[in-house]
């Protein structure tokens, strides 16, 4: 059975795992294509795991559970209803899935590259694990995985050195300021009144995003608490 991916059906009582799995994958087609690999690749498929064929063809995915003539890509998707004891015992994502539960800030890569930094994601692991990262500054949040060598860190809020003018804040409220200066404690943002203190942005829960001043284009995904660990 092969499904257009811009025509998906919804998975009736009757659909199979296989099924399933194909219009989980094509539902999230955007976020999960960096998961399909060349058949050369392919190997033995994992115990509890469907495995979806596809072609690209006329600008889109071709993906179903039987194998087309066509095929050039792979990809083994698992769902909840097929793990077993043994592959839940064996989870390659339970280090993230922690690192998650706990609030870190995570990032994935895919063909497109490292999405931005982002805590409380709807992940779903379909990318490989060493496809995901999280953050550093985060990595103390779980202390079963935390480097042998990494000392309890606190909590600061971001210093002069940490911010640069074109830098936006994101207030709570929704509201967006661009930062035109920045003295030792505090910096004066574009069109608003007065300062802000450093430890106030951090008090008030503000973002930061700084990827105008860092990368020279701007990265809607970047946002950032205005703190840092140390």
């Amino acid at each position: 059975m092969k499904h257009d991916d811009n025509t998906l059906q919804t998975a009736s009582p009757q659909a199979s795992e296989a099924d399933k799995a194909l219009a989980e994958l094509t539902a999230l087609k955007y976020s999960t294509v960096g998961i399909l690999r060349p058949l050369s690749e392919a190997g033995t498929v994992p115990d509890g795991c469907v495995r979806i064929n596809g072609h690209f063809y006329a600008d889109r995915w071709y993906l179903g559970w039987q194998k087309d003539d066509k095929d050039t890509h792979f990809a083994d998707i698992r769902l909840p209803s097929t793990e077993t004891p043994a592959t839940k015992a064996a989870d390659p994502y339970a280090r993230l899935k922690a690192y998650a539960k706990a609030g870190a800030r995570i990032r994935c890569k895919d063909k497109f590259g490292w999405s931005g930094w982002e805590a409380n994601g709807d992940w779903g692991w379909y990318l490989l694990p060493e496809n995901y990262e999280v953050h550093p500054d985060d990595l103390h949040l779980v202390p079963e995985y935390a480097p042998a060598n990494e000392q309890p860190k606190q909590q600061v809020p971001l210093g002069p050195e940490d911010v640069m003018p074109d830098s936006w804040i994101q207030f709570p409220c929704g509201t967006k300021a661009c930062v035109e200066y920045i003295r030792y404690d505090r910096v004066k943002m574009r069109g608003l009144v007065g300062e802000e203190l450093f430890n106030e942005l951090v008090s008030k829960e503000c973002k930061i995003n700084r990827s105008i001043p860092l990368t020279g284009k701007w990265d809607a995904n970047a946002w950032e608490p205005c703190y840092k660990m140390i």
